[in-house]
């Protein structure tokens, strides 16, 4: 028995030495029961499973030193694979630029009507509940009344007015689809603009007002 335990020791540390020195490589296949299985001898591995072998290095070696150039392009695959699996990022712009004139924030909207548009400058005015345009950009687009009104303006004066609907009415990348817009007439000379835009955009587009960049910060 002592013989025996005598010649033992020595062929473990034999294993031992040669594990810390080797690259300790493993390779994993499934034979035909379907089991993974293990080896450290390639010779082992199935034909047919050697296209899926993988090679594990055991924690205590050192794998072979590869390549720069074959690292830097498997970082690069990793990269690519990453970008892939990312969502594709939202490309909308989140913000439209304004203009001052006269304290007043001035936009550019764009309205349509029966596949026809056309840009005009609005007055944004966060105290109008509903959006305002004169009368001769509706005809413009040839936008007609669907029904008739009244409203009080400055100096308590009462004006008719129109309400019809357009198609859509957008500014910068938010868009209402089918706003109803009140028709002022307009007899006075050169304006900066051609009506209000009101709450009745506004309302449905959270946004913060930047004036310092003259942006509309639109919430994602």
């Amino acid at each position: 028995m002592q013989v025996k335990k005598n010649i033992l020791i020595p062929l473990a540390a034999g294993c031992l030495f040669f594990s810390q020195n080797g690259y300790g490589e493993f390779y994993q296949y499934r034979n035909e029961d379907g089991v993974i299985c293990f080896t450290d001898d390639l010779s082992k591995v199935p034909e047919e499973g050697v296209k899926k072998t993988k090679v594990y290095y055991d924690q205590f070696d050192k794998p072979p030193q590869q390549d720069p150039a074959g690292l830097k392009e498997e970082e690069m695959t990793k990269q690519e694979r990453e970008r892939k699996d990312q969502p594709v990022a939202d490309v909308q712009p989140t913000a439209t630029r304004f203009t001052f004139a006269d304290n007043k924030i001035l936009v550019q909207v764009n309205i349509g009507n029966n596949s026809r548009s056309t840009t005009a400058i609005l007055l944004l005015d966060t105290g109008a509940s509903t959006t305002v345009i004169h009368e001769a950009l509706a005809q413009r687009i040839g936008l007609r009344n669907l029904a008739m009104g009244q409203a009080s303006i400055a100096g308590g004066h009462t004006i008719s007015t129109g309400i019809t609907t357009a198609d859509f009415i957008s500014l910068g990348p938010k868009r209402l689809e089918n706003p109803t817009l009140t028709v002022i007439p307009y007899y006075g000379g050169h304006t900066q603009h051609e009506g209000l835009l009101g709450m009745d955009f506004l309302k449905n587009f959270p946004h913060t007002i930047d004036t310092k960049n003259r942006r509309i910060l639109w919430a994602k």
